[in-house]
């Protein structure tokens, strides 16, 4: 909507609610962004089955991403919303403890009411009065998406109206009565603009991308070879690794393999894509450019751990610091904050999680996340190094020590094995052709 202003800082927390509003979560959540400092409003959101990535995704979408007011993220939202019904005297609560005080309501709980009367500010949980008015149209600062379908019923409208007809003044509150007869009235309310059928569109949405983005999006964030130092990149072999590994080393065994590793430095240098992919895609990749009956597969020997402390070391976070950050199961596809799927890809914003805590990832999954974490787990198992966590920079330096070494997992020769072979029988099948 080109009607729309730059961006702005949200409207106050503290604006009284409409006594006769009916207003959906998703204009709420776009208009009203930090409503979340209500304790009324977050006990009906999560009371209709709200998570907190589905909150977080409405907002990210329809919000421009400048606003100086809401730099929120999954976790950052969650410890707004436990902040605010903690303020509010709901001692100790989260997400995932809600119904404990829920079940005293749930019989007399009205779900098909987005109505929200009687909800307060929080000034007037402090008994501190509410903020004045603002101007409906400027309810659109900060805006880049309304919400539209089901997401949408009065307010939209009215911003709308108001955007397109600036001369006339309507003041949001007292006004919205006025403005709605204006416009024509209500809106009829239906199944599909209640909280958790909408909640349960934007958590489809969020799933979606996350089954998705497991790979895809790890791959498009993972740390860029190209920033290795050139010692690194020159001490990468370009023949077979040698075989040096002690007899009585449980890592030091022989396997068939390693086009990958054997040319990776001219494969990557021709070929820039190589440079954005894991190490599945590159092996892959080298495989089906290459006759599987290629003489050049060497005997790759993994050698003996080799004890690597990362260069800096955070401080490691305390159960109830992550607790706060990953508080409500439902939020992730997966159930268990350790889970190596449990948000896709590592995580941005601190508390990070140390990688020896985090449980194994899937057999067939060699991707570089998944590598970085093998390879953590056995600097634990060897060495009890536990300071090694999910940041870009140990990431980053992680990746590096596995290309000097170079080291994968058997997971990952097995994966590689398998493919070649399949590659093998695919080439054999053509030529029978």
């Amino acid at each position: 909507m080109s009607y729309l202003a730059k961006a702005q800082d949200a409207p106050s927390p503290n604006l009284r609610y409409p006594s006769n509003a009916k207003i959906t979560a998703a204009e709420l959540l776009t208009f009203l962004p930090q409503c979340l400092r209500s304790a009324d409003v977050i006990y009906r959101f999560v009371s209709n089955g709200a998570t907190r990535g589905a909150i977080c995704k409405i907002i990210a979408t329809n919000r421009d991403p400048n606003d100086r007011s809401l730099k929120w993220n999954a976790d950052s939202c969650g410890r707004t919303m436990c902040m605010t019904m903690q303020k509010a005297g709901f001692e100790k609560w989260s997400m995932q403890r809600h119904d404990e005080w829920h079940i005293a309501n749930i019989a007399d709980w009205d779900e098909g009411d987005i109505g929200v009367r009687g909800f307060k500010t929080p000034k007037e949980y402090n008994k501190k009065g509410s903020s004045g008015s603002i101007l409906f149209r400027d309810l659109a600062k900060g805006v880049q998406k309304f919400p539209s379908d089901s997401d949408a019923l009065d307010l939209t409208r009215m911003i709308d109206y108001a955007c397109k007809h600036e001369r006339v003044k309507w003041n949001y509150p007292e006004e919205y009565d006025a403005l709605l007869m204006k416009i024509g009235g209500p809106k009829q309310v239906t199944e599909d603009h209640l909280d958790r059928a909408l909640f349960n569109r934007w958590d489809k949405k969020v799933h979606t991308e996350a089954r998705s983005r497991t790979m895809t999006l790890a791959r498009a964030r993972a740390p860029d070879r190209s920033s290795l130092t050139s010692d690194a990149a020159s001490s990468f072999p370009t023949t077979g690794p040698k075989a040096d590994a002690d007899d009585d080393s449980p890592s030091g065994r022989k396997r068939k393999l390693l086009p990958a590793q054997i040319q990776r430095q001219n494969y990557v240098r021709d070929n820039p894509q190589a440079r954005q992919s894991d190490e599945q895609d590159l092996a892959g990749s080298i495989l089906r450019d290459r006759s599987p009956s290629h003489p050049d597969f060497e005997e790759y020997i993994r050698g003996k751990p080799i004890f690597n402390p990362p260069e800096q070391s955070d401080e490691v976070p305390t159960d109830d610091a992550l607790k706060m950050k990953f508080e409500h199961p439902r939020d992730s596809i997966f159930q268990d904050v350790y889970d190596t799927y449990a948000f896709a890809v590592p995580w941005e914003s601190p508390p990070y999680r140390p990688l020896y805590r985090i449980k194994g990832p899937a057999k067939n999954d060699v991707g570089w996340w998944a590598e970085n974490i093998r390879w953590a787990a056995e600097q634990y198992e060897m060495f009890a190094i536990t300071g090694w966590n999910e940041t870009m920079e140990h990431m980053k330096e992680i990746e590096k020590h596995r290309f000097e070494q170079p080291w994968v997992s058997d997971e990952w020769l097995e994966d590689y094995e398998k493919r070649r072979a399949d590659a093998k029988k695919k080439q054999g099948e053509m030529e029978k052709k």
